[in-house]
């Protein structure tokens, strides 16, 4: 059984601009692919982190056919740079093959591509309803050459406030659980399946839980351990690798880090507590405690006056003098981390 807690002050940081329009940033790493639903008059802006990759964007109309018009009145050309990384072997060109395969692209979709330098930042925008994948590809580098495919920032500005689009799903769906503001939700899953936790807007914070739901059977809390996590892989928080595992009480592996588009979390402080906001004047505002001994008391889990959980997001670490310090998260809307339990 996992869990996964929104806390109420986290939309405070939500992207708007002074006419409400919604502002996303995206990052697409190297090799990889991602597509984006447009409609009339959104804003889709390009540019290459190290101004040398470059990007080529499929553009296709509601009828799924290739519309490189309905984006900018650059004259389309056929794909280099996707073609190099499909014509290879290995584990990007087979990613890359099966995500256009699901979206439905062939070839003749490749012979008209928006071609986007790397040393150019890209404006356009959206005459009509459309959907674009931007794909930053390129041939392997060999060990005696320094070209490196690299990562595109991508950032898009919606015409119509509230527009909410997450990015593409990395496998089949078993359920999709959408947290609201302040609030708190349980799920459970098998050994061996995924965990996908998605900031959807961006500089939000969530808390995370879990059981061993055959200990729970049994009458016993094992949960989530941040300590135990700590002193087992040495880290402030587990990173995709060696030291990827968060732990429980019994020392055990609970749930392991695949991916991570973020990497800083918190797992020093507790989550929100009321003695919290009573102290800062806010008495009975909604905590993230109140929340978790909510939903997890049909489960026969004891309430806590405050819970250790693993606050994804939440930018937090120890300065050189000891003190614990936190900033703005990092995450910009769409980053993730993928665990598997």
């Amino acid at each position: 059984m996992l869990e996964l807690q929104q806390q109420q002050w986290g939309k405070d940081y939500f992207f708007t601009s002074p006419s409400e329009k919604v502002i996303k940033h995206y990052r697409l790493a190297g090799h990889q692919a991602i597509k984006l639903s447009l409609m009339a008059g959104d804003k889709l802006a390009i540019s290459s982190q190290d101004k040398a990759q470059n990007s080529e964007l499929i553009v296709l109309n509601s009828n799924g056919k290739s519309a490189p018009e309905l984006l900018d009145n650059r004259p389309p050309v056929p794909a280099v740079t996707i073609k190099q990384q499909l014509e290879q072997t290995g584990a990007a060109a087979e990613q890359l093959r099966g995500q256009l395969a699901n979206w439905q692209i062939d070839s003749s979709h490749l012979e008209q591509v928006l071609s986007i330098s790397g040393s150019e930042t890209a404006n356009l925008t959206a005459l009509n309803e459309l959907n674009v994948i931007i794909v930053a590809a390129g041939a392997k580098m060999t060990v005696v050459q320094q070209s490196p495919v690299t990562e595109i920032d991508i950032k898009v500005t919606y015409a119509e406030p509230n527009n909410d689009s997450l990015p593409e799903p990395l496998g089949p769906i078993k359920s999709e659980l959408r947290i609201p503001l302040a609030s708190a939700k349980t799920y459970e899953v098998q050994k061996g399946e995924w965990i996908q936790i998605i900031d959807v807007h961006g500089k939000q914070c969530s808390d995370f839980v879990a059981f061993d739901k055959q200990a729970l059977e049994q009458g016993i809390e094992v949960g989530l351990d941040a300590t135990a996590t700590r002193t087992v892989m040495g880290l402030s928080n587990p990173v995709p690798g060696l030291h990827s595992r968060f732990l429980g009480t019994d020392l055990l592996s609970m749930v392991e880090v695949v991916q991570d588009t973020v990497g800083r979390h918190d797992s020093f402080l507790l989550a929100c507590t009321p003695k919290y906001y009573d102290d800062n004047g806010y008495f009975g505002h909604i905590s993230c405690t109140e929340n978790f001994n909510r939903v997890l008391a049909p489960f026969g889990i004891a309430p806590r006056a405050g819970w250790p959980a693993i606050n994804l997001f939440f930018n937090t670490a120890i300065d050189d003098s000891g003190a614990v310090f936190m900033d703005e998260p990092w995450s910009r809307a769409g980053d993730y981390v993928l665990f598997r339990a």
